[in-house]
């Protein structure tokens, strides 16, 4: 349904959709090298509403998997648990946020608005390493679902060691250490290769996917990204 609606979007701006990309397998093309295609790697795509898994095996992608988590989980958490806004909780976890509590600040503060009031006598002051606590736990819990799942599709050791994290809600500090104690395995962040023509502000992991999908849209057969066109016998020469 999502997909359909997506499609739809799309077609009322008078446009086509003749394919269709899962969204980790994306940023895997954007941010995996050629070896980690080959020996074996686990793409984790954190996304605000999910998470996605692709795993990269001799050169293919051969498994895929979501979970139903993402970044926009742990910014409801910290509003639920502070009674923030949640563009108050979005703000405070960006600039202040940390995965891990070796990363948090000691004794530093951080002032956020209460949801329903307003002036400066209504801002709540809280250790920054309460910010961290709420961040940590809902980030342990999303690596943890991720490495059930591998475990029960068999990849967890035959993709290797290897695990590439990318999307949006990887970029705050500590999330490759976390994630690194909770795989087990060696973790870096993703980030998207060099594309001719955009700005170098497309260069973060939030645009792994984006660019992904340019790039095989790009590269890719227009049968493989449509099998449908496989069927289409070819236009003869007149």
């Amino acid at each position: 349904s999502p997909l359909q609606n997506l499609k739809l979007a799309v077609e009322r701006c008078h446009l086509n959709v003749v394919g269709s990309l899962f969204g980790a397998y994306a940023s895997g093309l954007s941010t995996l090298t050629e070896d980690e295609k080959q020996i074996g790697a686990i793409v984790i795509d954190m996304g605000g509403g999910t998470t996605s898994v692709a795993v990269f095996l001799e050169g293919h992608l051969v498994h895929a998997d979501v979970v139903p988590l993402g970044g926009s989980m742990v910014t409801s958490d910290i509003a639920r648990t502070l009674a923030a806004p949640l563009s108050a909780a979005e703000r405070a976890k960006t600039l202040y946020g940390a995965a891990l509590g070796e990363m948090e600040g000691g004794t530093d503060m951080v002032t956020l608005a209460q949801m329903g009031e307003e002036g400066e006598d209504s801002m709540l002051r809280v250790p920054r390493s309460m910010l961290t606590r709420i961040i940590q736990a809902r980030l342990e819990e999303i690596f943890n679902a991720v490495q059930t799942r591998l475990r029960a599709s068999g990849y967890d050791v035959a993709a290797g060691r290897r695990a590439v994290l990318t999307g949006g809600a990887c970029q705050l500090a500590g999330t490759r250490e976390l994630a690194a104690r909770i795989l087990n395995k060696q973790v870096r962040i993703g980030r998207p290769g060099v594309f001719p023509g955009l700005a170098a502000s497309a260069a973060g992991p939030d645009y792994a996917t984006a660019i992904g999908i340019l790039t095989a849209g790009a590269t890719m057969p227009p049968e493989i990204l449509n099998p449908d066109l496989a069927n289409v016998p070819a236009a003869k020469e007149g």
